[in-house]
Parts: C-alpha cells; structure tokens; sequence
C-alpha cells in the first residue's frame, strides 16, 4: 500500500474516539439548544412544547451517551434517526444550507459509528 505515514494506521482507534466524543458533543449543544428554544415557546401551547423538549432531551441523551461511550451502536443509530429527520425538517423550513449540511454530516458519522464501534475510552469497550 502506498501511504506517506503507514505507522498512523496503529492509531484507528483513537480517531474513531474522536469522532465519537466530537459527534457526542455537537448533539449535546444541539439538544440543550432545543430544550431552552422549547421552554421559550411553552406558551404556545402544550404539544409544540412538549414535541420540543422530547427532541431536545432525545438528542441531549445521544450526546452523552455518545461522549461516554454508553451503548454507542444504539446512540449511532437514534443519532443518525434523529440528524436525518432534523435534515428533513430543515429541507421544509427553508433553512439555510449550512445547517442541513452539518445535520448530513452528523447522520454520516453516526451511520460509520455503527460499523466502527466505539473506540477508545468508552465504557461498553469489548474486552
């Protein structure tokens, strides 16, 4: 194989750690984000409030189960459900082309998560 630095190759699994604990932390902020924007808008009434904070706390325990390391196949996958459907959403709204680009690159990573496992440091690690 022709590579320039084929000794990186042993460290894999450092950079599958870090695109999980990266990918943790952006559904985290995104999450809390949510539940602050649903606790805005609770006069609104009770089911957009509550759509609000159900999302937002979803997406909040992706982030840190995904930070942890804490059944991280399960978190991948309701990460990558959850990014894909705020894509769609985003799609509808007219939003800009930043925001739907971060929520596709966040259902990728999460979708590679799956198939890579979760990496160093994490506590669901197979011995």
């Amino acid at each position: 194989m022709l590579s320039i630095f084929p000794e990186l190759f042993d460290f894999s699994f450092l950079a599958v750690t870090l695109l999980r604990v990266v990918v943790g932390y952006f559904f985290w902020v995104l999450g809390l984000r949510l539940v602050r924007a649903a606790w805005a808008v609770r006069a609104r009434g009770i089911h957009v409030w509550l759509l609000g904070m159900v999302y937002g706390i979803a997406k909040t325990l992706v982030g840190i189960f995904l930070v942890l390391g804490i059944y991280t196949q399960a978190a991948a996958m309701a990460g990558a459900i959850l990014a894909f459907i705020t894509y769609l959403q985003g799609a509808s709204l007219q939003k800009t082309k930043g925001d739907r680009q971060v929520q596709l690159l966040l259902v990728v990573i999460c979708v590679s998560l799956l198939f890579l496992g979760p990496g160093a440091l994490a506590l669901d690690l197979p011995l």
